[in-house]
């Protein structure tokens, strides 16, 4: 299943990718801790931020913000004492990011948060909680994100 999602978002067909984004996005978040579905989430939504089609690089922006923002919390060591294992899917999220060297499109991505209102205020103030925290990994994530913010 992940690899038919996967080669969906690459397929030519609009309706193929929105569906692949949309599969991929909602497994993603039903299943936060498995490693397989966000290597097949990452590599299948990143590049379409800069899709030809407006419509799925808004489908791919949103899917994003609701996989990275929608889970940043201000940090607190409950976080890290917590099994939520939605509180860790922003950084293990980002540590693709780091790995995958794919700037231009996190760059892109966060231009596109700003403009569709999906980065706030409260985002940012969230995401700066982390600068201070003791998880060093945070730390590099949370300076990396407010970096192309």
């Amino acid at each position: 299943v992940l690899g038919v999602f996967g080669c969906g978002c690459s397929d030519n067909v609009m309706t193929i990718r929105k569906v692949a984004v949309s599969g991929l996005t909602d497994l993603l978040l039903k299943y936060p801790d498995n490693q397989d579905v966000l290597k097949y989430w990452f590599k299948g939504l990143i590049h379409l931020v800069g899709d030809r089609d407006k419509k799925i690089q808004e489908l791919a922006v949103e899917s994003m913000s609701r996989v990275i923002l929608n889970n940043i919390k201000p940090y607190s060591p409950k976080l890290i004492d917590g099994n939520d294992p939605l509180d860790y899917l922003p950084w293990r999220v980002l540590d693709n990011v780091l790995n995958e060297k794919v700037g231009k499109y996190m760059m892109c991505l966060c231009e596109k948060w700003r403009i569709s209102g999906y980065l706030t205020d409260r985002n940012i103030k969230d995401i700066m909680t982390y600068v201070g925290s003791s998880n060093h990994e945070w730390i590099v994530h949370s300076l990396y994100l407010l970096q192309l913010i």
